[in-house]
């Protein structure tokens, strides 16, 4: 996955979500975790995009 910042640490944004009371999880689907798709219900996630959703989720139990 592209990490649009070179210097975001994922694994620092993890740990801090993981250690944070009170979370919240924003995303955007279709156009930036996935192509654009004029039918939403085609747009799949871009490579990577799952596992790391699914590694904030157990870093942050969201």
């Amino acid at each position: 996955m592209k990490t649009l910042n070179p210097k975001v640490s994922v694994e620092s944004f993890l740990e801090h979500m993981g250690r944070s009371a009170e979370k919240a999880l924003l995303l955007d689907y279709d156009g930036t975790l996935s192509p654009f798709h004029s039918d939403p219900g085609k747009a799949y996630p871009y490579p990577g995009v799952r596992d790391m959703v699914n590694r904030m989720k157990e870093a942050g139990e969201v």
